[in-house]
C-alpha cells in the first residue's frame, strides 16, 4: 500500500509504557505492522519479555 502526503516517511510509534490498555496497544501494533511493515516501540521502564518476542516471531512465521 503506497502512502502519500503526511503519511509518507512517518514511522509509527507505539507506546507500551503502560498508559494505554494492553488491548489498545495490541491493536496499534498489529495495525502499524500490517499497514507500514515496521514500527518503533516506545518503552519507558517496561520491558517486553524475551519469551513474548520469540512467541511473536513463531506466530508470524507460521510455527506456533
Amino acid at each position: 500500500m503506497a502512502t502519500t502526503g503526511e503519511e509518507a516517511g512517518l514511522i509509527p510509534v507505539i507506546d507500551i509504557s503502560g498508559t494505554t490498555s494492553e488491548q489498545k496497544v495490541a491493536e496499534q501494533l498489529v495495525n502499524a505492522a500490517a499497514r507500514h511493515g515496521f514500527l518503533y516501540i516506545k518503552n519507558e521502564g517496561k520491558d517486553i519479555p524475551v519469551d513474548s518476542i520469540n512467541n511473536m516471531f513463531e506466530i508470524v512465521s507460521g510455527n506456533p
